[in-house]
């Protein structure tokens, strides 16, 4: 059977003679629901940036990339400068646009001009949807436009490291991982303010600067509430961060509750060096993320307190009603570092 990735567009084999039920994107590694892959679909390659290995594992690679395209040297008015990644939509480049001076991330839309009308309205989607944010822990969109039929957009360039790479050396400093996840949280009040959910954050979607401030990027799953509704909200995420409700719910039931879901999981994993529900396979993952509570931290890091303990299991409760809203949240984290 033939799946077409709802994010990327991209199509593959995923046969796997079982049930319909879920499937991810080799290409961006979406989870979406297509048919069933259960024990047939192995994710040990398809590992997002921040957890590490499942114990007694060697480290999976990535997936390979999509063909590179032929070296780039100028796009437009900008210099290209080196590649910063690719993922399903587009190619992301280390640029500097020459009339301003200034350094930017430029963002082209993958397929150039043969891009079909999906992967355009796909790629404006995500452009304007950013460009509504205006936050100091947010990547700012700078410019929308298209040259010689090929889209693109243009961000702040951020110097720095994404949140993966800095778990991936082993637990953070508790006051560290706080204070990053009060600023997140503060980030995701703003945007869940205008409307916007995120959708798949994770530590590979947080860039951490060179002065140690997070910033929010990659808003290529997020819903727009105000334009798209609820019922736009097709399952998909990092199987790692999705909140139960984003796996098993109805599209209604997909809101802000799971980005809050998605940075307690972020939170968990600063302070143990791990994700709260481990697994190489998807379904693995899915059904303990639906019917198993999360370790309590306290149990993988005995100078995490009770309090932090709970910050973070609040997050990450089953209903998405129990959970705080995001600037609830970052009102209790800050009261946590009040204390400290």
């Amino acid at each position: 059977m033939r799946a077409e990735c709802p994010h990327c567009g991209f199509g593959f084999d995923a046969s796997s003679g079982r049930a319909a039920q879920r499937t991810i994107c080799p290409r961006c590694q979406l989870a979406f629901n297509a048919f069933a892959v259960g024990d047939t679909m192995d994710l040990s390659g398809a590992r997002p940036a921040g957890p590490p290995a499942t114990a007694g594992s060697a480290p999976a690679e990535a997936p390979a990339p999509a063909p590179a395209p032929a070296r780039v040297q100028r796009f437009h008015e900008y210099r290209i400068l080196g590649e910063l990644g690719r993922g399903g939509m587009g190619v992301v480049y280390k640029a500097e646009q020459e009339p301003l001076e200034r350094q930017v991330a430029l963002k082209v839309i993958l397929a150039g001009e043969a891009a079909g009308a999906e992967d355009i309205q796909r790629f404006l989607r995500e452009a304007v949807t950013a460009a509504k944010l205006r936050h100091p822990n947010i990547v700012t969109v700078y410019e929308l436009d298209v040259h010689e039929g090929t889209y693109y957009y243009t961000m702040e360039f951020i110097e720095g490291q994404d949140l993966g790479r800095l778990i991936a050396a082993g637990p953070l400093p508790l006051r560290r991982a706080v204070i990053l996840a009060l600023k997140v949280s503060r980030a995701l009040a703003h945007a869940h303010g205008k409307g916007v959910v995120h959708r798949d954050l994770k530590p590979g979607n947080i860039i951490v600067d060179e002065a140690g401030e997070p910033m929010v990027t990659d808003f290529g799953l997020a819903l727009d509430l105000e334009r798209q509704g609820r019922s736009a909200a097709y399952a998909a995420g990092t199987p790692w961060y999705m909140a139960p409700e984003q796996i098993s719910g109805p599209k209604e039931a997909v809101g802000p509750a799971c980005d809050v879901y998605a940075l307690g999981a972020v939170l968990f994993e600063m302070v143990t060096g791990r994700v709260p529900f481990e697994g190489s396979k998807v379904d693995d993952i899915f059904e303990a993320i639906n019917s198993q509570e999360p370790p309590d931290p306290r149990s993988l890091r005995p100078e995490v307190d009770e309090r932090l303990a709970a910050i973070c299991l609040r997050c990450m409760s089953k209903d998405p009603e129990e959970r705080y809203a995001a600037a609830d949240l970052a009102a209790d984290l800050a009261g946590w570092l009040a204390r400290e």
